[in-house]
């Protein structure tokens, strides 16, 4: 064996995972039926969820990483479309890569997602939209069903909500805009931020505003308090209905109008 044949095999034996360093696209698509649900597992990434009216599913993931070192699975379970996404360069996880996920789905179907750490945006949707990522911002645009959302860190977003809203922070800005009745308690709450809420002028809410380091200012004429360093306000919309809390440790909490 020459030398120079020799030095290529030596490198070759001890780096062989640079090997499958590269960029690819993975696609997937599925004939489905309407309200199903999309179920997102991902360590880490970024999510972005298209709504359409056909009644099929297009996944796409561009990954910049070490193709042998990522476990990725899509697949149809029944009227549910499953994507789990998971990677650990031999111990030191998450260097230099890079995993984007786009999934195009129909709009009548639910999305439930957890990731360790990424952004997430989805579109409007007619069902559920449920779940958290260790750090990163969540925007959706609509939700048509329950609306329940968690950040380690990371600003949250709601357009057109109502139903049943939960929604945490434990850094970071709560917005949503509240343009359906709540047809139980609801609860918009930051760690350390702003959290405000956007209320259509004809839904009938409790409302319980409470900043522990901040201000307090809410329209509607609700009642406003203060304590210290603490601000809250509290009181009926249109008669009352089911409550809706916004709670703030260190930030300001706003109810206004839409």
């Amino acid at each position: 064996m020459s030398t120079r044949t020799f030095f290529i095999a030596a490198l070759i034996c001890l780096f062989p995972a640079t090997l499958a360093w590269g960029q690819d696209t993975v696609s997937r698509n599925f004939d489905v039926r309407p309200g199903g649900a999309l179920e997102v597992d991902m360590d880490f990434g970024d999510l972005v969820v298209r709504t359409t009216r056909d009644n099929q599913v297009r996944v796409e993931v561009e990954r910049d990483l070490d193709v042998d070192l990522h476990e990725l699975t899509i697949e149809a379970r029944g009227n549910r479309v499953v994507i789990e996404s998971e990677y650990d360069e031999n111990g030191r996880r998450w260097n230099n890569v890079r995993v984007d996920v786009t999934v195009y789905m129909p709009e009548s179907w639910s999305v439930a997602f957890n990731t360790g750490a990424g952004n997430v945006e989805i579109d409007p949707v007619d069902g559920d939209v449920t779940g958290s990522t260790g750090a990163g911002n969540v925007t959706l645009d609509g939700v048509g069903g329950l609306t329940d959302l968690q950040t380690g860190a990371g600003n949250i977003e709601v357009e057109a909500a109502g139903g049943r809203i939960d929604v945490r922070t434990g850094a970071g800005n709560v917005d949503v805009t509240l343009v359906r009745a709540l047809d139980k308690r609801s609860e918009l709450r930051s760690g350390a931020g702003n959290v405000t809420v956007y209320v259509a002028k004809d839904l009938s809410l409790d409302i319980d505003a409470r900043a522990s380091v901040g201000s307090a200012s809410c329209a509607f004429g609700l009642r406003e308090r203060g304590e210290f360093l603490s601000r809250s306000c509290e009181g009926e919309i249109n008669g009352g209905g089911p409550e809706l809390s916004l709670s703030s440790g260190v930030g300001n909490v706003s109810v206004r109008r839409r």
